[in-house]
């Protein structure tokens, strides 16, 4: 009987085929082996993060997918695609970039497929895909990417993007701003043309 892995071989083999002669009964023999095989490497794994999870209509998120290769040896042939949800779309402009070795990162702004594929990743490292996005349309979206392939399968990333309503003004109207963060000068021609009419209107009412 030989243990190995939790598991318990048994075999027969005839004392005449390791030179042996025979023994007698009850008599004890200890016999080494040896075993020989090759073990499946743990798949690659697979993530993605909207960074941030939580924006208002209009603004954007970095997608970020990161592939993890525990394995002694590189993998090559990545591939994968994400079909992002209904009114979520890559921003403009894009920023996609990875440092994965080689492969074709495709991620046009304006459109809602992203894929990667051909590229590698080193032994017993990461690498990571980024893609800029964007949505207006308010709630929560869930994103699953297809399967992350190689010469094995890593199974899908999935993450949720939330869009919130946007905030309401403090202390009621808001006056609007120019990039310089100055009031717009038409609503200081307004607020004067109101003050001049309330003059003359009190002006007359004295008179009256």
């Amino acid at each position: 009987r030989a243990v190995f892995q939790h598991k318990v071989y048994e075999f027969e083999i005839p004392f005449s085929e390791i030179g042996l002669a025979k023994t007698r009964a009850g008599e004890t023999v200890e016999l080494a082996f040896a075993a020989y095989g090759t073990l499946n490497p743990p798949p690659s794994r697979f993530r993605k993060f909207f960074i941030p999870d939580t924006i208002y209509p209009g603004d954007t998120s970095m997608l970020r997918f990161r592939i993890t290769n525990p394995d002694p040896a590189p993998r090559t042939n990545l591939d994968f695609t994400d079909n992002l949800p209904a009114g979520v779309t890559i921003a403009t402009p894009s920023n996609a970039w990875t440092d994965c070795t080689g492969g074709t990162l495709t991620a046009v702004s304006g459109t809602s497929t992203i894929s990667y594929t051909g590229g590698s990743v080193e032994a017993e490292s990461s690498c990571e895909v980024y893609v800029e996005l964007t949505s207006s349309i308010e709630g929560t979206h869930v994103n699953t990417t297809g399967d992350l392939t190689y010469t094995g399968n890593s199974g899908t990333a999935s993450a949720d993007l939330e869009v919130q309503p946007p905030p309401e003004p403090v202390g009621g109207y808001v006056a609007p701003v120019n990039k310089l963060g100055l009031v717009a000068p038409w609503v200081g021609l307004v607020g004067l043309v109101s003050l001049a009419a309330l003059t003359v209107a009190l002006v007359r009412r004295r008179r009256g």
